[in-house]
């Protein structure tokens, strides 16, 4: 079986607010607050399943990783 490929989207802080990119296409917008910046990230994880948000710390460690959309991989066959 083949992996699924997710497109991947990210939310780090840049200079004084929080930037959203995407894998190969960079910079997709920025944002004052990060929660701002994470519902936007949201919206388009949405919108690109299968994909997957990386949210960052401040410090650039990550917080958290969310994938949306179903990996046929994983599901179960009953």
């Amino acid at each position: 079986m083949t992996a699924i490929q997710r497109t991947k989207f990210e939310v780090a802080q840049a200079g004084r607010g929080w930037a959203v990119s995407r894998e190969g296409i960079g910079l997709d917008s920025t944002h004052p607050t990060k929660a701002a910046a994470v519902k936007r990230a949201v919206q388009l994880a949405n919108g690109r399943q299968p994909s997957e948000l990386t949210i960052y710390r401040q410090d650039g460690s990550v917080q958290e990783v969310r994938t949306y959309g179903s990996d046929p991989e994983r599901m179960i066959k009953l």
